[in-house]
């Protein structure tokens, strides 16, 4: 998920790259179920490696469940990177038929031409390599959890004071423009950023921006760094 930023990030903080329990990657176990679970198993890694407060950066359902622990434990938390958060606004009835279609029936060309749905139409297109691992790697998931529930007005205030939220314009799930009234509303202590030709996958699709982006705003208090697909 992050091999097209973990190298510009490693040059100045410590990064912690998670396979979250049960998912696709080197992890074991049972994936957890509920947003207790999840930020329990999270504190629990981070116990174990030791750390006691860290900044959290956290992509798609990363983003969520990065400003779940944020909530749970702000004070393990120094600041927060949000990218593409899923549960900003309703998703769109097109983005849950792709992806349901490409989930039931996940054939190589079906997850590719999801892949560029969910990019943005402007974003270079990915090396061979990198869509390779996405097909493998989508194709993989063992009981993928389902869409988190839309932030509530109370959550959003609850962000912490040092968050900084990343958007595409060319977001898919569901329209940036209609849910920034609903943030500065709600949370206008946060950093709200968008980036023009970037889409759902906008760590990929702005990579060098992003990377420099989270360099800036991590590596001015040089925390350690956990990061989440």
């Amino acid at each position: 998920m992050w091999v097209h930023n973990v190298a510009i990030l490693a040059t100045a903080l410590r990064v912690y790259a998670v396979d979250i329990a049960g998912d696709v990657g080197k992890s074991e176990g049972r994936r957890p179920s509920t947003e207790r679970e999840y930020v329990s198993w999270l504190s629990e890694m981070l116990d174990g490696l030791g750390l006691e407060r860290v900044g959290l950066c956290g992509a798609s359902f990363g983003a969520w469940l990065a400003s779940a622990y944020a909530r749970h434990f702000p004070r393990r938390i120094s600041e927060i990177a949000l990218l593409a958060p899923p549960n900003l606004g309703p998703l769109r009835s097109a983005f849950i038929f792709r992806a349901a279609l490409a989930t039931v029936l996940p054939g190589e060309g079906r997850v590719r031409k999801f892949y560029r749905y969910i990019s943005s139409p402007q974003a270079p297109v990915p090396p061979e390599w990198a869509l390779r691992d996405f097909v493998i790697r989508w194709q993989c998931q063992r009981h993928s959890p389902p869409p988190p529930p839309l932030m509530t007005e109370e959550e959003l205030r609850q962000l912490p004071k040092d968050t900084l939220m990343l958007l595409g314009n060319d977001e898919v799930l569901y329209g940036v423009s209609n849910v920034l009234p609903r943030i500065r509303a709600c949370a206008p202590h946060i950093v709200v950023e968008f980036l023009a030709r970037a889409g759902h996958t906008i760590s990929v699709d702005r990579a060098d921006e992003v990377s420099a982006r989270l360099l800036k705003f991590f590596g001015s208090s040089r925390p350690d760094i956990a990061v989440e697909p």
